[in-house]
């Protein structure tokens, strides 16, 4: 069985610790409009002197199931630990479940947590996609997007 890739759902251009942008042209825009400054209007020259300008998507990360399973085993061990230092042997050297109960107990522990994974909306992404738009994109993105950038009467207020 073959994984369907992650279609992106954020973008970005300057590796934010936020992602809000859903397309990449709002990618586009907030890196023109926060890292970059021109004088007048803006023009392909300038476009270009950034260019190119790579976008890459991120989509909410999974979820494995290996990482649930060391969840599992760690509460596991705790519950072992603190057993142990509740009901153990002071000097340390008394095991408290043999390995069958050890394994029986992470197996069930593994499917409660994987249960509780399935509802989890991760807020962590992984970058699913990169993209690089060229000179001549990036002006066609930021003409039909913000206008007034390239219009004199703009700059002239």
């Amino acid at each position: 069985m073959t994984k369907e890739p992650k279609m992106a759902i954020y973008f970005d251009c300057r590796e934010s610790e936020r992602l809000e942008f859903t397309h990449p042209a709002e990618a586009i825009i907030d890196l023109f409009d926060v890292c970059y400054s021109w004088s007048g209007v803006l023009t392909l020259e300038e476009i270009a002197k950034h260019c190119p300008v790579t976008v890459t998507g991120h989509a909410p990360a999974t979820i494995s199931s290996d990482y649930v399973y060391s969840c599992a085993e760690s509460a596991v061990e705790r519950f072992e630990e603190t057993l142990s230092e509740e009901f153990g042997d002071p000097d340390g050297d008394w095991q408290m479940f043999v390995d069958s109960v050890r394994q029986d107990l992470t197996e069930r522990m593994f499917g409660i947590m994987s249960d509780a994974a399935k509802t989890v909306q991760p807020w962590l992404c992984d970058v699913v996609e990169k993209k690089e738009y060229n000179a001549h994109e990036v002006y066609d993105i930021l003409r039909d997007e913000m206008p007034e950038w390239f219009d004199e009467e703009y700059y002239e207020r």
